[in-house]
């Protein structure tokens, strides 16, 4: 079958081969010679692709949350080794100068009457607006954590698949001329629209039997909802 639409992406593309939407047409008698359905099956799959990409879930929220509460920490400790009087620093000093110049770094001129200052400490004191820059990125660090909440309870709405599904259903209607509906019983699929959602997802990502339903369910109530005007 040669489709004039070639699907962009190789990921979706190899999912949804000749043969694969083939089978899906011929299943559900639709023309297996529609240049159209390859068409809405990447569209559909690459919108999911995005969703499922960039989901902010749980997991996800607590990997933020804990990198900026690090970044926070970090700093904090930058600050107060800055801001203490150890005799380590002699070491640090001894080869700041030199090593700036090679990085060809500016080094501020630093009184040398005082031997036992230590060159960190001359430099804060002349650049004291920097501790203030430390102060206000420890201090943004930690609002930025405090602005990430834990997610709702209850499961979260699997985005990616109503997109998805509004894509097939969209398909299925205005296309094919069919009535999408979401007949079940139990966890089984009983509408042909519905078999045809499992049939066309099922090639690029795998979703149980409750997920369909559910998703189904709420794009054909809010296309029986006098609101609804289109995609």
């Amino acid at each position: 079958m040669a489709y004039l639409y070639k699907c962009p992406w190789p990921d979706i593309a190899a999912a949804y081969s000749s043969g694969a939407v083939r089978e899906i047409a011929q299943k559900h008698n639709l023309d297996s010679e529609d240049t159209n359905l390859l068409w809405w099956l990447c569209k559909g799959a690459r919108v999911y692709q995005y969703y499922n990409r960039n989901a902010d879930g749980g997991a996800r929220r607590r990997r933020r949350k804990q990198h900026f509460e690090r970044i926070a920490t970090t700093v904090s400790n930058l600050r107060s080794l800055l801001e203490t009087s150890d005799d380590d620093f002699d070491d640090i000093s001894m080869g700041m100068e030199d090593i700036a110049s090679r990085m060809e770094i500016p080094y501020p001129d630093l009184p040398v009457d005082d031997p036992t200052t230590h060159h960190i400490k001359l430099i804060l004191s002349r650049y004291p607006h920097f501790m203030k820059l430390l102060e206000a990125a420890e201090l943004s660090a930690r609002q930025s954590a405090r602005r990430i909440l834990p997610m709702p309870k209850g499961r979260p709405e699997n985005k990616g698949l109503y997109e998805f599904g509004c894509y097939l259903a969209d398909y299925w209607e205005y296309e094919a001329g069919r009535q999408f509906t979401a007949d079940y019983q139990n966890s089984e699929l009983i509408s042909d629209a519905l078999v045809f959602m499992h049939d066309a997802v099922s090639p690029f990502a795998k979703v149980t039997n409750s997920a369909l339903i559910t998703t189904a369910r709420k794009i054909v109530r809010e296309r029986n909802s006098q609101e609804y005007i289109g995609r």
